[in-house]
């Protein structure tokens, strides 16, 4: 099974035209990420989400999926923090199929 660990780690500001940070497809992927900060946009402000909350207005989507995972066989998630990351059309931060 091939592992891939994010630990202890911070990253931030990153963008792409679609997936910005992590694109898979492989079924044997167990992820594992820790104790990790992920910043999408350090310049986002939260009062352009906040605008669309009880509101029918359709958001516009600033931001992609940041981590677009298919058929993995584990994704685990363990104290980090997520924090910048706007709007997104499909998945938000991330897109697990």
């Amino acid at each position: 099974m091939g592992k891939f660990n994010i630990k202890n780690s911070h990253t931030s500001d990153f963008f792409a035209p679609e997936t910005t940070l992590m694109h898979s497809v492989a079924k044997s992927l167990n992820m594992n990420i820790l104790d990790t900060t992920i910043v999408c946009d350090s310049f986002y402000k939260d009062w352009d989400a906040q605008q669309y909350i009880n509101s029918t207005t359709i958001p516009s989507y600033s931001h992609n999926t940041k981590f677009y995972i298919q058929q993995a066989s584990n994704v685990s998630l363990v104290n980090n923090k997520v924090r910048m990351c706007g709007t997104s059309l499909f998945g938000g931060v991330f897109w697990l199929t």
